[in-house]
């Protein structure tokens, strides 16, 4: 029902709905089920865009590229360029995320085998985009990000500084405050171990990530 009201306030189902009334299209499903496959799609009239939320959307991919510089240690060159493709990119995926339609094909076991450190680096840059979406973003998504982030390295000649560090946890039985202080102190001591996350003794033995 939230997607369903979600559909009817957008730009998208106004121009449909007008479409459906001049050819006495009379199913309320038919037009939401148009508009959103519009939305989904690449194919966007700027005339409709709402230029608010579009800014916003181009603030989300700048916070994310500055992020993903920031805990890679690389910077990329052709940064506006880059944007402009991750941009266009989103436009339609917000949509699809929104609406809990999956991506096809997912390439999931295709790009993670050799990508995987990558993609950990693009989840934990992803924050803003969740901000923006209010929810988490969906991993076959995110795979389709990381393949934006590994093509543009790999043009630049720096997927190879890109570089797998040793991966470890912080396990801490003494409250979330000196968990924190654990994990922070160990992260700043020990920069050539990247500290995936801080533990529980419980969430240890549950997890089931590699480090």
């Amino acid at each position: 029902m939230d997607q369903y009201r979600l559909v009817t306030t957008t730009k998208e189902y106004s121009v449909v709905a007008a479409f459906g009334d001049k050819y006495r299209i009379k199913d309320e499903n038919e037009i939401v089920y148009f508009a959103v496959q519009i939305q989904i799609s690449k194919v966007h009239n700027r005339v409709y865009e709402d230029m608010g939320n579009l800014e916003l959307l181009r603030d989300a991919g700048m916070h994310m590229l500055e992020r993903f510089e920031s805990i890679s240690c690389v910077r990329l060159d052709g940064r506006a360029e880059f944007l402009e493709i991750l941009y266009q990119h989103m436009k339609p995926a917000v949509y699809r995320i929104w609406y809990g339609y999956h991506v096809e094909p997912d390439i999931t076991d295709m790009i993670l085998p050799k990508y995987q450190y990558l993609h950990e680096i693009v989840r934990k840059a992803v924050s803003s985009y969740e901000v923006y979406l209010t929810c988490s973003f969906p991993d076959p998504e995110l795979v389709y990000i990381t393949v934006l982030f590994a093509s543009w390295l790999h043009k630049e000649g720096k997927l190879i500084q890109v570089q797998e560090k040793e991966r470890a946890v912080v396990v801490c039985t003494n409250g979330l405050t000196v968990s924190q202080y654990l994990f922070v102190s160990l992260s700043e001591l020990l920069p050539e171990i990247e500290f995936l996350e801080c533990l529980s003794l419980r969430d240890f033995y549950e997890y089931d990530k590699d480090f």
